[in-house]
C-alpha cells in the first residue's frame, strides 16, 4: 500500500473548484504513476464553436412584417386576415393602425377608415368597443367575436391620431414639434392614409372604394382630413355620427 499526501496551494477544501490546474495535474499524475509536478499533457484550450455564416435574410414586404398570424386572448378563429403596424406622416410621426380584411369579398369590398374623437381618444376604442369584429370578455384578458363587426360589409382601418394618442408616437430626435392643432392633424392623418396605400397598393388597383367614418371630435378630423386627401386619393363618401 502506498499513501500519497499531496498539499495543493490555495486549494482549500475544494481543491478542483480553486485549484482546477494543479488539480488536474495531480490526478493525472496520479493515474499514470508519474511524479506529482509531472506537468499534464492535456489540451486545455477553449474550443469555440465555428463562426457559421448566414447569409442576409431577404427583405420582408410591410403587408408580411404587419401581418397578424396570432392575437392573444382570441377565443375563436378569424376567418379574415388583419394587419398591425405603423404608418408614416410628417416626418418623426408614426400612426399606428389596425386593419382587419372584410369577411366577405376583401378584394372588392370598399375601405371603411375609422377615427375616434377626443379629440385625442384612441381609435382602438371604436375597435374593441363598438364596430370592431372582437371585444373583450369580463375576465379582461380574452377576446369574443362581435357578430355585428362592421368588417362583415367592408374592409376596416383603425387609425390612432394625432401623433402621441394610443400607440402613435413621434420620434422627437426627428421632429421636436410640440404643438398640436387640426389642421396639423388632418395632414398628418392624410399622409398617413397615403402610406396606408403604398402599403396596400392592390387596393388603390383594384379601385376599392374608400370611405372615411367616425364619431364625436372626428366630425372635426374627417372633413379636414378629407380636404386634404381629395386632391391625392379619391374619397367616396364620410359618414359622421354620434355613436
Amino acid at each position: 500500500l502506498k499513501l500519497d499526501v499531496v498539499s495543493v496551494k490555495g486549494g482549500s477544501h475544494y481543491v478542483a473548484l480553486n485549484r482546477p490546474a494543479p488539480a488536474l495535474q495531480l490526478v493525472s499524475a496520479f493515474l499514470k504513476e508519474q511524479p506529482y509536478n509531472t506537468s499534464a499533457k492535456v489540451d486545455t484550450e477553449l474550443k469555440l464553436p465555428k463562426f457559421q455564416y448566414w447569409p442576409p435574410l431577404p427583405p420582408v414586404k410591410r403587408t408580411e412584417a404587419d401581418r397578424v398570424y396570432s392575437l392573444p386572448g382570441l377565443t375563436y378563429t378569424p376567418n379574415f386576415k388583419q394587419y398591425s403596424g405603423y404608418l408614416k406622416s410628417k416626418k418623426g410621426n408614426y400612426l399606428h393602425y389596425w386593419y382587419m380584411e372584410s369577411q366577405g369579398d376583401p378584394r372588392n369590398d370598399p375601405i371603411v377608415i375609422w377615427l375616434n374623437g377626443g379629440p385625442g381618444c384612441s381609435s382602438l376604442m371604436g375597435l374593441l368597443e363598438e364596430l370592431g369584429p372582437f371585444r373583450p370578455n369580463p375576465d379582461g384578458r380574452t377576446l369574443f367575436e362581435n357578430v355585428f363587426s362592421w368588417n362583415k360589409a367592408a374592409n376596416l382601418m383603425f387609425l390612432e391620431t394625432p401623433r402621441g394618442v394610443g400607440f402613435s408616437y413621434q420620434n422627437m430626435t426627428e421632429n421636436p414639434d410640440t404643438e398640436w392643432d387640426d389642421t396639423k392633424t388632418a395632414e398628418e392623418t392624410a399622409d398617413a392614409i397615403e402610406d396606408f396605400f403604398n402599403i396596400y397598393k392592390h387596393l388603390r388597383s383594384h379601385r376599392n372604394e374608400l370611405y372615411l367614418t367616425g364619431e364625436s371630435y372626428a366630425g372635426i378630423y374627417i372633413p379636414m382630413t378629407t380636404n386634404v386627401l381629395i386632391d391625392r386619393i379619391q374619397v367616396w363618401g364620410v359618414v359622421l355620427g354620434d355613436f
